[in-house]
């Protein structure tokens, strides 16, 4: 991954395809995500959704 341009004003978190300020947001989308939340919209080509790993205890804000 490869980013540019000015620094972020926050901390920036990223877990699997989960990028957030807070590990809240990222529980939230690992939620949002398995449940199919629309946002996400549909998977392409007849394949399935993956499921999120959990988020594992040592991740940190």
């Amino acid at each position: 991954m490869l980013l540019g341009g000015e620094p972020l004003p926050h901390k920036t978190l990223l877990w699997w395809n989960f990028v957030d300020k807070s590990k809240a947001g990222i529980e939230k989308s690992i939620e949002d995500w398995n449940n199919g939340h629309e946002c996400f919209g549909d998977v392409a080509g007849g394949m399935h959704r993956l499921p999120s790993p959990p988020l594992p205890d040592s991740f940190k804000e």
